[in-house]
């Protein structure tokens, strides 16, 4: 329990890590590369070679176009060439050409005859002049004129580049700082595939593959985009490495459009939602057929055509989709706001409906992390909701036993009551019927010798029929006054009292109906006077039904010692009232059981009972903050009843 509680605090811990370094330090890091800094290059100038064949000489005497900053030029397979004008200098020049996933750079610089230096993913990276993540070449300046340089660029996997010239340490600073933001960028994307894999393996759910996946796509994505494959898996290989970056954008974007259709398809979207979102997956073979068959700019455009297609149809599909948890919706929309706003920013240039800026050049690594930060977040949610659901509806399932093993308890407890009852009501019935019958026999005309024996014997049945009456009438108010109390209806109502004189009114009163030979046994005492706040009622029921206890099973004609005091019980002044007697043949009861509802002594039923008279006395003293308590000795046992003054 105490790794698990660990485990999800790092969770929490590197995923908020992840969160800042996407949205706060790597944007902030990226904004420092792309801050205008003065550059060596004085001018730009832009000519597109239809023909594709044109040479430098050629290319030379070109009208050229002036530009400024970054370049859009569609996906095509048209040469672009840039003249470039770099100011005198005597510092070593780096020029960098942006995006690193450009196919073929070529750059000429001027001397007794034109000297080429090549670069890109169709150039093998181990024979370049620098070994630079981008493509790249030295340069010196002239100390003391222009120097005028040529760029061809001919690639299939970019509508955009910017050319950039930087001193060699300045250049390799920059570089460096890109390689740790990689790095970083990088290390999200680990985390958020290592943490996809291990719910996918905790919870077998197709969701959290598709989302592994999507997050293993990406972090192949990002050597091939930067150029480490290029440079480090296929120096040798440039065939390899260009296709590889088609296709890993190619792959990437199914993956994506996989995880969402498989989410949107969760939560029961609309049809034409997921068909326009899985519409990639469908045409996945085709765009790969093309790419075999040498189709790359038509599989480029179709592809990028699709991703419109797909995330303006999730951006509108959002809006259509029922998510009770708001968080999970929010969560829902904003990635489809972020998605959406950056396919906006970044292709809304190719019509003219944005300028280029120097963000648009960087690789996609900001969407990239933000998708992919937010898709966990979503799956993350959702498992959350799910873990609680299961873990109400296992609460629930354990409640429902609870409540099941409650009412077989309470149909136990009723039926053992019935049983109880009627058993308890068939012996007084028995000896009613029994002394009805002697009785007629007696009046019946029998002779008799003595008439006074025929008088007592009459009253000893009478008084018979009397005591089973009793007996019956005391079961039925028992069970009255219990069912009152599990019903809630019995209501404490306080008023000062003495208690002694509220003691003695009691046992008179009850000698007066039960017999005053009974109660003659009952030995009461106490202090003169002892006044305390009380429920007539109740402490009334209370009292009687211990000394009914007493009384009932002690050894005949034995005492029954009734004391009341003043007693303080946890800083608490109170009174009790104590009842011992003499045991009789019935014997000790069960202390663990005495105070349960229907407990009788095994040996207890010879006289009328309920089972209830004790449990009574337990709930009341409770209901009126006291207690009450049993101890036995060798030949006795003892209650103590003890009640608050106030």
């Amino acid at each position: 329990m105490i790794f698990l509680k660990l485990l999800q605090w790092v969770v929490r811990l590197a995923f908020a890590a992840a969160c800042t370094l996407t949205f706060f330090v790597l944007p902030t890091a990226a904004w420092a590369q792309t801050s205008p800094q003065p550059s060596p290059i004085t001018q730009k100038a832009i000519w597109l070679d239809a023909t594709i064949a044109t040479d430098i000489e050629q290319a030379s005497h070109q009208q050229f176009t002036p530009i400024a900053g970054p370049r859009s030029r569609g996906f095509t397979k048209m040469p672009t060439w840039l003249k470039l004008d770099i100011a005198p200098g005597n510092k070593m020049l780096v020029l960098s050409v942006q995006p690193p996933y450009l196919d073929d750079v070529r750059l000429y610089k001027p001397g007794a005859t034109w000297q080429m230096h090549q670069a890109g993913d169709a150039y093998p990276h181990a024979q370049r002049q620098r070994q630079d993540l981008p493509a790249s070449f030295n340069f010196e300046p002239h100390p003391t004129q222009t120097t005028t340089v040529y760029l061809r660029i001919q690639t299939l996997g970019t509508h955009i580049f910017d050319v950039t010239a930087e001193p060699v340490k300045e250049f390799e600073a920059s570089e460096t700082v890109h390689m740790i933001v990689m790095g970083f960028y990088g290390g999200v994307v680990l985390m958020l595939l290592l943490l996809s894999l291990w719910y996918l393996v905790a919870t077998r759910d197709v969701l959290w593959g598709a989302g592994a996946a999507l997050q293993l796509s990406t972090l192949l994505y990002i050597p091939a985009v930067m150029g480490f494959a290029s440079k480090y898996a296929f120096a040798n290989s440039p065939v390899w490495a260009d296709a590889g970056t088609t296709h890993m954008g190619l792959i990437q974007h199914v993956a994506g459009v996989t995880f969402f259709w498989l989410y949107f398809r969760s939560i029961n979207a609309p049809q034409w939602v997921t068909f326009f979102v899985r519409l990639t997956i469908y045409l996945y073979p085709v765009l790969l057929l093309l790419l075999l068959l040498g189709y790359t700019t038509l599989a480029t455009s179709i592809n990028i055509a699709l991703l419109l297609i797909d995330s303006t149809a999730g951006m509108v599909g959002v809006w259509f989709v029922r998510i009770d948890d708001k968080f999970s919706r929010y969560i829902f929309r904003l990635t489809y706001i972020v998605l959406v706003s950056w396919v906006v920013y970044t292709f809304a240039p190719l019509f003219g409906l944005l300028p280029l800026t120097p963000m648009h050049v960087l690789p996609p690594w900001f969407i990239n992390v933000s998708v992919g930060i937010l898709q966990f977040s979503l799956l993350a949610r959702r498992e959350r909701l799910r873990s609680h659901a299961t873990a109400e509806a296992a609460r629930r399932i354990e409640l429902k036993e609870q409540q099941l093993i409650l009412e077989r308890k309470q149909q136990t407890a009723a039926a053992h009551f019935m049983s109880m009852l009627l058993h308890e009501l068939k012996n007084p019935l028995t000896s009613i019927r029994l002394a009805v019958l002697s009785l007629g026999k007696s009046l019946a005309g029998t002779p008799v010798k003595d008439p006074a024996d025929a008088v007592r014997g009459q009253q000893l049945r009478l008084d018979a029929i009397d005591k089973s009456v009793v007996g019956i009438n005391s079961v039925l108010d028992r069970c009255r006054q219990a069912d009152h109390l599990a019903q809630g209806h019995t209501a404490v109502s306080k008023h000062t009292e003495n208690v002694i004189a509220l003691i003695t009114s009691l046992v008179q009163t009850s000698a007066n109906n039960r017999g005053a030979a009974q109660f003659a046994r009952v030995s009461l005492l106490g202090p003169p006077e002892l006044n305390a706040r009380v429920d007539r009622f109740l402490i009334g029921l209370m009292i009687n039904n211990l000394l009914d206890n007493a009384l009932n099973y002690s050894l005949g004609g034995s005492m029954v010692e009734a004391r009341l005091m003043l007693q303080t019980r946890a800083g608490v002044d109170g009174f009790s009232f104590q009842v011992r007697n003499q045991v009789q043949v019935a014997g000790f009861p069960d202390a663990k059981k005495l105070f349960e509802k229907y407990y009788r002594a095994p040996r207890a039923h010879e006289i009328t009972g309920s089972g209830l008279g004790l449990y009574l006395v337990k709930s009341f003293a409770v209901l009126c903050g006291g207690d009450v308590t049993y101890a036995a000795e060798v030949d006795t046992v003892q209650f103590t009843l003890w009640h608050p003054i106030q």
